[in-house]
C-alpha cells in the first residue's frame, strides 16, 4: 500500500482549516491542522510532513517562527497572504532557503473590499 503524502495546516481560523483539511483528506492527503507557529514547531517531528500550508495572521509568519520552518526542507509550501506586504517581507527568506515561487494567484473573496488573498506555492529547486 502506498502511504498518503502529509500536509500540516497551519492557521489560526480553525473552521478555514478544517475545510482545508476535509477537501484533502477527499483527495487522499494525511492531513494535521495546527493553529499557530509553536504549535507546528512541537508537531513537526512527529509528523514530518510533506507539505506546509501556512495562512498567517495578518502580520505573515512571525520572525523567529519562519526561520525553523524553513529548516524543516519540505519540498512544497503553500502560502496563503491577506496581506500582500507580509508575503513580500516573507520570500526573500524562502529564497535564501532555496525555495523558488512556482505558481501564485490572488483570489477576491469580498468584492465590495479592496483586499485579496494571495497564495503562492513555494518549490524546492
Amino acid at each position: 500500500m502506498v502511504s498518503k503524502q502529509k500536509i500540516l495546516i497551519v492557521d489560526d481560523d480553525n473552521n478555514i482549516a478544517e475545510l482545508i483539511a476535509l477537501y484533502l483528506t477527499k483527495e487522499c492527503f494525511e492531513t494535521k491542522i495546527v493553529n499557530d507557529g509553536e504549535e507546528a514547531l512541537r508537531e513537526f517531528a512527529s509528523f514530518r510532513p510533506d507539505l506546509i500550508i501556512l495562512d498567517p495572521p495578518r502580520d505573515g509568519v512571525h520572525p523567529k517562527a519562519l526561520p525553523k520552518i524553513l529548516a524543516y526542507g519540505v519540498d512544497q509550501i503553500v502560502y496563503i497572504s491577506c496581506k500582500v506586504t507580509s508575503l513580500v517581507r516573507d520570500l526573500p527568506a524562502f529564497y535564501e532557503a532555496g525555495y523558488q515561487m512556482t505558481n501564485a494567484c490572488a483570489v477576491d473573496q469580498f468584492c465590495q473590499g479592496v483586499h485579496v488573498e494571495t497564495i503562492v506555492l513555494l518549490s524546492q529547486h
